[in-house]
């Protein structure tokens, strides 16, 4: 109960939205893995979450009590 997860790194230089970037740099894989993981930890039902949009991204999440 209200444990701490932070992740870095969780806008991949703007690729994991699609259209920002006209000519993705990064592999594929890698970018839909990163979505992947930014929708399950937003969608999760024990915690909450928000992405700061600091340099490259920062997701925060808190375990519900």
């Amino acid at each position: 109960p209200r444990g701490l997860l932070v992740t870095d790194n969780v806008l991949w230089d703007g690729e994991v939205a699609p259209g920002f970037v006209a000519t993705p740099k990064r592999p594929a894989a890698d970018t839909r893995a990163i979505v992947e993981y930014n929708e399950r930890v937003a969608s999760h039902p024990d915690l909450i979450t928000t992405i700061v949009p600091l340099r490259d991204g920062v997701s925060i999440s808190v375990k519900k009590p």
